[in-house]
């Protein structure tokens, strides 16, 4: 079982023309920092791995094509600490990272990962809401 931090994770997009940009603020809640592995935070842009959940109308998960990162685990210093009453914000082009040409639309997409705490002691699942994109011609 997950341990679920207290973070709020709020998920908008960007349409322009065929781009999908997601927008993704996370807002720390509680009394401590926490500390979100730096895989699970692109705020260079660089995606390593998925970190959204897209499924089509009918319930299929939309295929990840994007990059698929051998990476070493997480060590002391590949955390970001976001500290309570404090948010951080990326911006990250997805339309070229999931099939949505195969999807049956309107698509649904949320913000969703496993994060391993900086001790290795639990592993947290960070989510925001689900967002279902509009139709797209």
């Amino acid at each position: 079982m997950y341990d679920v931090p207290p973070i709020d994770v709020s998920l908008t997009f960007t349409l322009t023309g065929k781009h999908i940009v997601a927008n993704v603020e996370m807002a720390n809640r509680g009394e401590k920092d926490i500390h979100i592995e730096n895989v699970n935070l692109p705020l260079d842009g660089q995606l390593t791995k998925r970190l959204f959940e897209v499924m089509d109308v009918n319930g299929k998960e939309v295929e990840f094509v994007g990059p698929r990162v051998k990476l070493p685990g997480s060590g002391p210093n590949d955390y970001f600490s976001l500290e309570p009453a404090r948010d951080v914000k990326f911006s990250i082009r997805i339309d070229n990272l999931y099939a949505f040409e195969t999807a049956a639309p309107p698509v649904k997409v949320r913000y969703s990962v496993v994060n391993v705490k900086r001790d290795e002691s639990e592993l947290e699942l960070i989510q925001s809401d689900w967002y279902e994109l509009p139709k797209r011609e």
